[in-house]
């Protein structure tokens, strides 16, 4: 800012008037308009002049006086605005990033709600828990008559049937008791034995057996490995240190395939047992050489030990 009398400066002190709007303002100091000019209030254009005689109104950024301090407040003022506009500039990518932050936070609190409810759902990670497999073994296949097993699940009522407790009729023939089904002996397992043509049974009756009891040993022991993945499966469904002995016994159709199966265990005679759906599952892919006669039982047993 000048002082008053500063050289070369020319009027520098006194009293002056200004207009703003058609307004006439004033008198002021020197001094007071040029900190109305670095204020802003003032500009080059402002009409001023000296207070005293005939007003005689010039711009002010012509008198010479002010052109030092009309320079210094235009800069300034451009100093002033540049900050302000970088304030606010700041001001609004706060505002953006807030907003962009708020909305990624209702995004992941959404996305891991679902996928804590996926997890709960699925709990993957039960599949990347490597379980120690179970210990299957099996006893060797048992080889016999279809017919010799009769539908234990299936009471039929004779002619002549009395019920418990009560006299049958006079002239009423009892009826025989179903046969046990026959086991080979310890001395002649039905592995070993060679096929036949016929072997009459107890009644006289004469049961046409003509399949390949080898060929049926080879087709069992090369598939029978196939049954552990259902035996795997279960034991993983039950509880740790499971174990179970599940005897099976399954009929080979004349065209060599399986038409019957049964799973001689409480737990999974059942034919809705994941079980049972899984080794008839399994065992209808098995192809055996077909044959006449009387259709063929095969028993197996296997014993299983979850670790």
């Amino acid at each position: 800012m000048l002082a008053k009398g500063d050289p070369g400066s020319g009027k520098t002190g006194g009293q002056w008037l200004y207009k703003q709007h058609d307004l006439l303002l004033g008198p002021v100091s020197f001094e007071q308009l040029v900190e109305m000019l670095y204020a802003g209030e003032l500009d080059a254009s402002t009409p001023i002049s000296p207070h005293g005689g005939s007003p005689s109104f010039e711009q002010l950024g012509r008198h010479e006086a002010f052109q030092v301090h009309l320079a210094k407040a235009q800069a300034k003022l451009r100093v002033e605005a540049q900050h302000a506009q970088q304030k606010k500039s700041r001001r609004r990518r706060d505002v953006v990033r807030i907003a962009v932050g708020g909305v990624i936070g209702l995004a992941l609190v959404f996305a891991g709600g679902r996928l804590a409810t996926w997890l709960a759902i699925h709990q993957p990670w039960e599949d990347r828990i490597q379980l120690p497999e179970p210990v299957i073994t099996d006893e060797l296949p048992v080889i016999s008559l279809a017919s010799e097993r009769g539908d234990e699940e299936e009471e039929l009522a004779y002619p002549g049937a009395v019920s418990p407790g009560k006299k049958p009729p006079s002239g009423a023939i009892a009826a025989r008791p179903p046969r046990p089904p026959k086991r080979p002996s310890a001395s002649a397992p039905a592995l070993d034995r060679a096929p036949t043509a016929a072997e009459p049974d107890p009644d006289g009756l004469v049961s046409m057996q003509r399949w390949d009891q080898d060929a049926i040993n080879r087709v069992v022991k090369a598939k029978k490995s196939t049954l552990h993945r259902c035996l795997t499966a279960e034991a993983k469904r039950q509880r740790a240190g499971w174990s179970a002995r599940v005897p099976i016994e399954f009929t080979i159709g004349n065209n060599g395939r399986i038409t019957k199966l049964w799973i001689d265990s409480p737990d999974f005679k059942s034919e809705a047992s994941e079980l049972y759906r899984c080794m008839l599952e399994e065992l209808r892919q098995w192809r055996f050489p077909s044959y006449d006669g009387e259709q063929a039982n095969v028993s197996l047993t296997f014993q299983i030990q979850a670790r």
